[in-house]
């Protein structure tokens, strides 16, 4: 049996934990989670994947869940593995991966990853947030 947390969303999560049976309760907190995160502007759809890269929750039609937990799987582990070499004791909290028309948020919960996908049209990028500053300091002058 492994120790669960007492917040759902954990720094402190080992990706390589035994894969177990996730029970009632922590199914019912992940499918409340989905759904406040899936209120959200902007998101596409979320997958929670196990230790193993295995969907125990989607949103996504079967070939794109598929696709994105065996990706995801196999780019966390790297993530988890450059993030312990390079800050030794400290844990990955978030990965973000951003392409023209999507950001994909990876997240650790519980014994779990959340991968939530969202349009890129929702989200303001540092330039455009950049550039949005810059032109408020401007009408503020005049």
């Amino acid at each position: 049996s492994q120790h669960l947390h007492h917040s759902l969303l954990s720094p402190h999560i080992s990706f390589s934990h035994h894969f177990h049976t996730p029970s009632n309760t922590q199914m019912s907190e992940l499918d409340e989670l989905t759904k406040k995160v899936l209120d959200n502007k902007g998101v596409e759809g979320i997958i929670v994947i196990n230790s193993l890269g295995i969907p125990i929750r989607s949103t996504f039609e079967n070939r794109a869940t598929v696709q994105y937990s065996a990706q995801i799987h196999s780019l966390m582990d790297k993530a988890y593995s450059v993030c312990r070499t390079m800050n030794v004791g400290d844990d990955l909290e978030c990965f973000r991966v951003r392409t023209k028309q999507n950001e994909i948020i990876v997240t650790p919960v519980r014994d779990y990853m959340m991968i939530t996908v969202q349009r890129m049209e929702e989200v303001a990028t540092p330039q455009e947030v950049a550039n949005k500053s810059t032109e408020e300091g401007a009408t503020e002058e005049q």
